[in-house]
């Protein structure tokens, strides 16, 4: 679990970068996951990419009408792979990597460092609960999840 946002802990906490293999790996353990759409798949891999290596808090806000049901895929996905009923429990692995960076979820919008109650879904990849010390990110484009070809991400070890 993240450290609560006005703890000590997370003020002083200093995320390690991990290391080329143990993002493949998370990746491919994403593209494996039974407990996300293959659209979500592709957005939380380009969400994780944007953390450099998992040492930057970011958040990405979708309202509804930008993208419809996909916002929901988002936000649902990330809580089914975070979730004790799911199988994938990334944030077990993310701990096993060596960090406390979460991934996290919620409903409604984020923007200016606060919820503005909006119709949309949020997510997070952060050491603090809800930080609100994030790098809020625009949508990925089109092009950018054209990128991640899902069938191309192989197992680290089998390169």
């Amino acid at each position: 679990m993240p450290f609560d946002r006005n703890s000590k802990e997370a003020q002083e906490y200093i995320p390690p970068r991990l290391s080329q293999k143990q993002i493949e790996a998370i990746e491919y353990l994403i593209t494996k996951s039974k407990d996300a759409t293959q659209f979500a798949k592709k957005v939380v891999i380009w969400f994780l990419r944007q953390t450099d290596g998992m040492t930057k808090s970011v958040a990405l806000s979708v309202p509804e009408q930008f993208l419809g049901e996909e916002a929901s895929q988002i936000e649902d996905s990330v809580h089914d792979m975070n979730s004790v009923s799911g199988s994938t429990h990334i944030d077990s692995v993310f701990q096993a990597a060596g960090t406390e960076m979460r991934l996290q979820h919620h409903r409604g919008t984020f923007f200016d460092g606060e919820f503005n109650g909006g119709r949309g879904r949020t997510i997070w990849c952060s050491w603090e609960w809800y930080s609100r010390n994030v790098s809020v990110l625009p949508p990925p484009t089109n092009e950018d999840l054209a990128k991640i070809d899902l069938h191309k991400i192989t197992h680290p070890w089998e390169k």
